[in-house]
């Protein structure tokens, strides 16, 4: 549904630092839908796990308090298995609540390798916890990105950048035998 696609941006993070701690997103897309202009941050695993940490701090608690966003509780919310997801979700809350760059929009979501079953089931959960999760919380795996992708009418070079994507990310066949 998106109209353009502005600027990616890498370990995204207002200069505001509206969470008062390092938190960003592993990649960013300002985009536009229709006259609208927001943000799609997305937290991305390929090898890593979610942090195991458990973070909170006063600055998080009131940006939870000021969102109409979530439907779970700050505890629930904070527990290591959802924290990271949890403290994306605060960047996007934040931006909204301080008209960050006039943004009407900005949604999270999770990135990942298809097989992380443990990723992709922690982001189901998550997308629970949110007033419209599956509207502004989406899980996309690298398959779906590279085949949705390459669907659309590319360029010979933007077909080759999906190649590669799908070689680098999900082309580990290619590899099992060399020892």
């Amino acid at each position: 549904e998106l109209t353009k696609l502005r600027e990616v941006i890498f370990e995204f993070a207002p200069d505001e630092k509206f969470t008062k701690d390092n938190s960003a997103f592993d990649v960013a897309f300002e985009v536009e839908l229709g006259d609208q202009v927001g943000l799609i941050g997305m937290e991305c695993k390929y090898t890593d796990s979610f942090s195991t940490k458990e973070y909170s701090k006063d600055q998080y608690k009131a940006i939870y308090d000021l969102s109409t966003s979530f439907l779970s509780t700050y505890g629930e919310l904070t527990n290591s298995r959802y924290n990271q997801l949890f403290r994306n979700q605060l960047l996007a809350e934040g931006m909204i609540q301080n008209k960050y760059k006039g943004y009407s929009i900005v949604w999270t979501g999770l990135f990942c390798r298809p097989d992380d079953g443990t990723a992709i089931e922690t982001a189901n959960r998550f997308q629970t916890m949110l007033n419209s999760g599956t509207e502004t919380f989406k899980i996309l795996t690298y398959k779906d990105f590279i085949a949705a992708t390459q669907q659309l009418d590319l360029s010979w070079e933007q077909r080759e950048w999906t190649m590669l994507l799908w070689a680098r990310y999900l082309g580990l066949p290619l590899s099992h035998n060399i020892r």
